[in-house]
């Protein structure tokens, strides 16, 4: 499979590829984009002081208001991330669909509607055990307003959320945003001395920021990690997720591994340790997160004059950093533009160097919401490849894939007896 018939190929452009370091004039100014990780490691590292940052990493920028714990600080409120508490609630839910389509008997299913839906009601549970506060339909809109702001285009939001309806444009992303900070604080303010609070990944995250800091600087951290864990829960859940289910069709082979693996697990016991004895199907996450990386591009300004890997580097350029392109970069990887889960082996992927696989960014707060994001895929994957195996709906079998009104992406699914 080349790089052009990945199913929502988003392919950098060939001229990034040439080089692990690129440099353009673009917008009146030099633009330097780096892929080698060893510049990178410079550029975040022992050199990040030659570097201001252009735009914070906070996923929006009303995020930024109050600002959130700087990544330090929010990282060591938060060194065990407590993943495991959310395992067998992720498996509850996902398993919701799959009784569903054997109850209604349905043979054909609209996958990015359905993975969409999952996502929420799994986070919803997750990390919040479905607290009202946080949990309706009014959260689900702020979500809806927040991703289409997030979208490239309006049309590109309904692509990738197409189970609801987005808000109107006059509702910004930033009065979204606003509201849902607002219910997390009404929430974790009733939790705090509540000792009945339930025991949802929201409520350990409390209890471990409040015996490192003070009370609003706990709530505050927490309010900030959990509107990382809500979002990205929504993205992994329903852009993610399809999209590794559309190449699982592509590639019938590696789905007959992984639901083989899936059907083991499910042999072996209870569905909550699906994910643990499933690795190959975290390498398959792992994969897809190379060709379908969520860390945006980092961009920097150079402060003061340097060189990178022989390149002049003046006062005032732009220093680029893209995932999708180190992903994809055809001296970093042995065949880049090939689906290959063989690529995380657990011997590959410990000699991959640092920064040179990036599915969530570089923020230090990247590794805990990467903990988090593919427990939930690995446990749904697990759920679901138990259960069902999944092809292309007949009218779309010579369509390449791409849904043909933006709107749907319709798989044949077919039972495990």
């Amino acid at each position: 499979m080349n790089g052009q018939s990945f199913p929502f190929d988003e392919h950098p452009p060939s001229h990034v590829l040439e080089s692990l370091i690129v440099s353009r004039s673009h917008r009146g100014h030099i633009q330097h984009t780096v892929s080698d990780p060893a510049l990178i490691a410079k550029i975040i590292g022992h050199r990040k002081n030659d570097y201001r940052q252009v735009s914070p990493h906070p996923l929006t920028s009303a995020w930024r208001r109050p600002p959130p714990p700087d990544q330090d600080s929010l990282v060591s409120c938060f060194d065990l991330l407590p993943v495991g508490v959310t395992v067998p609630v992720i498996a509850s839910a996902a398993a919701e669909a799959p009784a569903r389509w054997r109850k209604l008997g349905i043979t054909e299913i609209n996958a990015q509607a359905e993975a969409a839906c999952v996502s929420f009601d799994v986070v919803s549970q997750a990390l919040f055990s479905s607290d009202p506060a946080v949990s309706g339909a009014d959260t689900l809109m702020s979500l809806s307003s927040i991703l289409e702001h997030r979208a490239a285009d309006k049309d590109k939001g309904r692509r990738l959320w197409p189970s609801f309806r987005m808000r109107p444009q006059r509702v910004v992303s930033d009065l979204a945003t606003t509201q849902i900070r607002e219910q997390l604080t009404r929430m974790l303010a009733a939790r705090l001395d509540d000792p009945g609070r339930p025991n949802d990944l929201v409520s350990n995250l409390l209890i471990a920021a409040a015996g490192k800091r003070a009370q609003t600087e706990a709530t505050a951290a927490t309010i900030s990690m959990a509107e990382r864990l809500l979002l990205n829960g929504q993205i992994v859940g329903g852009r993610t997720l399809t999209r590794i289910l559309a190449l699982l069709i592509h590639h019938p082979d590696i789905q007959v591994r992984a639901s083989r693996e899936a059907i083991a697990a499910a042999a072996q016991g209870p569905q909550d340790s699906f994910w643990r004895r499933t690795p190959y199907l975290r390498q398959i996450i792992s994969e897809a997160l190379r060709i379908y990386p969520l860390g945006k591009s980092i961009e920097r300004v150079a402060i003061r004059n340097d060189a990178l890997g022989g390149v002049e580097i003046r006062r005032g350029d732009r220093v680029v950093i893209w995932p999708a392109a180190i992903h994809r970069h055809r001296s970093l990887w042995a065949n880049p533009d090939r689906f290959d889960p063989d690529n995380f082996t657990p011997e590959r992927r410990d000699r991959l160097p640092p920064y040179q696989y990036l599915p969530f960014g570089i923020a230090r707060s990247a590794s805990i919401v990467e903990a988090y994001s593919v427990a939930q895929l690995a446990t749904v994957l697990a759920v679901w490849l138990s259960q069902y195996r999944f092809a292309p709906a007949q009218a779309d079998i010579h369509s390449g894939w791409q849904p043909p009104n933006g709107d749907r992406l319709m798989m044949r699914i077919l039972p495990i007896s």
